[in-house]
């Protein structure tokens, strides 16, 4: 199956254009701070969030993922710009954004946030994590849509040929990880958000996504292809003879599975407060 010609930029007048990528940040940032708003005045989180919260909080994630995702993917794959390209360090109009680097980069705008108005961190953690499928889901139809980001050669049926490879079909790993990290993920954070009493445990929701994602993510990885400079970590095992190959998503998606189970103990023992 030949990869459909879909042109990367949505509208183009004179200068200024809105390519699908872009679009799907505005979309997933707006649709997740609207229902944010709705499920914080839900009985189970006892906190509702006022309009001014509601403000500085989309300012604050904003900046927090444009600038973390843009930062993050130079440091884990492009770290030699900072020495040979410093300019293109903060220039995302040509691409390249790190979904690990913008977790981190919100992760530290919540943090200053909640120290502002005196709101507890994993609270927000909370909210934000039962919606982040949503910016996954148009994040991966985007790289899609832009034909980047593709996966490994395949013979399945549904292998695309995308442009800018060797020619030979591939998985298409962007829908796989829509389905995983955005629709089941969100069906499954959803689930739990309206159907059991982790809201009530402050940082369980944040544990739950985080062990969902990392799930997700790591299992995809072995349809997509790994990234050309960077290639695969080398891990040895049991002896010299033993190696394991793991990509840079799951080398850095590893972590956040350990900081997932962790929460979920500490909902448990209350050893935390956040």
């Amino acid at each position: 199956m030949v990869f459909p010609q879909i042109d990367p930029i949505l509208f183009k007048f004179w200068i200024f254009s809105i390519k699908w990528y872009g679009l799907s940040y505005v979309l997933s940032i707006a649709i997740s701070l609207y229902f944010i708003e709705r499920f914080s005045l839900s009985k189970k989180f006892f906190l509702p969030l006022q309009k001014q919260h509601m403000n500085s909080l989309s300012i604050y994630a904003i900046v927090g993922i444009i600038l973390g995702g843009r930062v993050g993917y130079v440091i884990f794959y492009r770290p030699h710009w900072f020495i040979t390209r410093p300019l293109m360090v903060l220039n995302t109009l040509e691409g390249g954004m790190s979904f690990h680097g913008a977790l981190i980069g919100i992760g530290i705008a919540i943090l200053i946030f909640c120290h502002r108005y005196k709101i507890p961190f994993l609270y927000i953690t909370d909210l934000i994590s039962t919606v982040a499928p949503i910016g996954l889901f148009f994040g991966r139809i985007a790289n899609f849509i832009n034909g980047e980001l593709y996966g490994r050669v395949t013979n399945v049926p549904w292998g695309i040929i995308f442009p800018n490879t060797d020619g030979l079909p591939r998985h298409p790993s962007q829908l796989y990880e829509a389905g995983t990290e955005g629709i089941i993920l969100l069906g499954v954070m959803l689930s739990f958000f309206f159907k059991s009493k982790l809201p009530m445990r402050r940082g369980a929701l944040t544990g739950v996504f985080l062990i969902g994602y990392s799930i997700a993510r790591m299992s995809i990885e072995e349809f997509r292809e790994p990234d050309l400079h960077m290639g695969y970590f080398m891990l040895r095992l049991w002896n010299d003879n033993d190696l394991m190959q793991i990509t840079t998503g799951q080398a850095l998606t590893l972590p956040m599975l350990i900081f997932g189970v962790m929460l979920i103990l500490n909902r448990r023992k209350n050893v935390w407060n956040l």
